[in-house]
């Protein structure tokens, strides 16, 4: 999975966030609205709940992207367009002995590079996760009013809900009864029918009617 995302570069990571909000409260709106009665108010309904998703959605990912960096401070990508880093630093000479000598002296100064460019990159790394979480944040202030939307258009159209839900139990029960009187002539006409084509028939006694 690491390999997968070291190739991603960091716009890329901002622009996810934002795709996979708008497709997954595109879903679940549609879901909503499509095992709803399609009213008006189911139609308000699932709109703020793909909101709410949408929102929700964007919060993880910034969160889980924020984590992701702040595990990977020394990454490259992370100082992308910012301060420049030091160049590795070669000290040669064709002298044998003052060569080694510049050798190690351009060693130990390669790791004082490299010391000095891992913390510009872990000082450009934390400023990235400090932009995502600041915008997780941000988000999740405009999720808690979503939810406070959504709770309240629930809580309106509860009575309205419930009215609906009764009235399409009493039309469901309704049918199965008209179904069953129906099945109940068709079986007594056979009845009828049977019985009278048995007295039709001489000698034959037919069977005692139930009442």
């Amino acid at each position: 999975m690491d390999a997968f995302f070291a190739n991603i570069s960091l716009e890329t990571f901002k622009t996810l966030p934002w795709f996979a909000a708008i497709v997954l409260g595109g879903i679940f709106a549609y879901v909503s609205y499509r095992n709803s009665s399609k009213e008006y108010w189911h139609v308000v309904v699932a709109i703020a709940q793909g909101l709410l998703v949408s929102v929700i959605s964007f919060v993880a990912l910034n969160l889980w992207i924020a984590s992701y960096i702040f595990n990977h401070l020394k990454d490259s990508r992370w100082s992308a367009g910012k301060d420049t880093l030091l160049p590795p630093s070669e000290l040669s000479s064709s002298i044998p002995g003052i060569k080694n000598i510049l050798e190690e002296l351009s060693a130990a100064q390669n790791r004082v590079i490299d010391a000095v460019n891992d913390v510009d990159r872990m000082k450009n790394a934390l400023g990235v996760v400090g932009e995502f979480a600041d915008i997780a944040g941000r988000a999740m202030l405009i999720a808690l009013c979503l939810g406070l939307v959504v709770w309240w258009i629930s809580k309106k159209w509860a009575p309205k809900r419930k009215a609906n839900y009764e009235a399409n139990k009493q039309k469901a029960e309704k049918e199965a009864e008209r179904e069953r009187l129906k099945y109940e002539a068709k079986d007594n006409a056979y009845r009828d029918k049977r019985l009278a084509a048995l007295e039709s028939h001489a000698g034959i006694k037919p069977p005692p009617r139930e009442p």
